[in-house]
């Protein structure tokens, strides 16, 4: 019986596993989490006076590719994060988790 009203809750609020936490994306569409994840990652490369200039440099991401996903024109791969988050030394459950506030607000 508990099995089933996992799956069911499963279905009805999709998640998102990243390490042991789960986060709930039911309350915003796919376009809104990817607004919500480019604007935290600009808003952390502001607070570490980092321009994308630097933050392509350092990752080994072209300039060009960086300001697509920074301006919501091309969806990053999880890969492309989480080696984001590396270089500029977030955690990345720290991250989703202040991604997902902002993507409920």
């Amino acid at each position: 019986m508990l099995l089933g009203s996992i799956r069911s809750f499963r279905s009805a609020f999709p998640c998102v596993r990243l390490g042991r936490r789960l986060f709930r994306m039911d309350t915003a569409t796919p376009e809104e989490l990817n607004i919500a994840l480019m604007a935290e990652l600009r808003a952390e490369m502001a607070a570490q006076g980092l321009s994308a200039s630097a933050l392509a440099e350092k990752t080994g991401i072209s300039r060009p590719s960086l300001m697509r996903y920074l301006g919501g024109h091309r969806q990053m791969s999880v890969v492309t994060l989480l080696d984001i988050l590396r270089v500029l030394g977030v955690d990345n459950i720290e991250f989703m988790s202040r991604v997902t506030r902002r993507a409920d607000r």
